[in-house]
This record gives C-alpha cells, structure tokens and sequence, in this order.
C-alpha cells in the first residue's frame, strides 16, 4: 500500500517538526457565520486573522501566492457548499461565488493576493 506508508511518513515528518493543523472548530463556527449571514462578523474575522495569516493551513504549493490562493479557492468552495446548507440555491452560490470571487483571482495571476481580492470585493459593502 503505497499511499498508507505516504500518509505515515507525512505524519511522522509533521510530528517531528511540531506541525500541527488549524483548529477545526474555529473553522466550522467562521462557516457557520457566513451561513447565517452575519456580514459585520465576518468583516471582523477577516480583518482579525487574514487568511494569509492563518496558522496550521498546510502547504498546498511550494510557491507562497500559489498556496494562499489554493487556500482560498478552498475556502470559497466550502462557503459556497454552507451557503447552499443554509438554503441559498445552488446556482446562485456557485455561480456567485466563482463570478465575485474565483475567476477574477485567476485572471490577476501574482500581481494580487487572494486576501486583497477578497478585501477587494467587501470594500463598497
């Protein structure tokens, strides 16, 4: 079983380096914020611990745009998926999310980051 000894050893390198992940019940009440539509809530939690920021991520690219911009592509992929739970439509939130917030981070390539994008989009709001 290659990937059991992959898992394994990636564990036993994160034990060893003292690599621990985010916390998983901060994570879950930011989404449940955003379900419930608390916009000022979530203006200050972002502004409190951007993104970028965040400790415990994971590395999803060697590249450090690349990473956070992965992070947020997850991110909004998990916002949309609570907006749906919460009873927003399908379309409207994937379409939505991936118009607002998606697609405009790939066209800015490296010259933006994925937390002014986000900061971006909640300026007028």
């Amino acid at each position: 079983m290659k990937y059991s000894k992959e898992i394994f050893y990636q564990e036993f390198i994160r034990r060893e380096d003292s690599t621990n992940r985010a916390p998983y019940n901060p994570e879950l009440e930011f989404y449940s914020i955003i379900q419930n539509g608390d916009i000022e809530q979530v203006k200050e939690l972002c502004k409190a611990s951007p993104l970028k920021d965040k400790k415990g991520l994971g590395l999803l690219s060697e590249k450090p745009v690349n990473n956070i911009r992965y992070h947020f592509v997850i991110t909004t992929a998990l916002v949309a998926r609570y907006c749906i739970e919460g009873g927003l439509d399908v379309a409207t939130a994937y379409n939505s999310l991936f118009c607002l917030y998606v697609s405009p981070l790939s066209l800015r390539h490296v010259l933006v980051s994925p937390q002014a994008s986000m900061n971006f989009r909640h300026r007028d709001r």
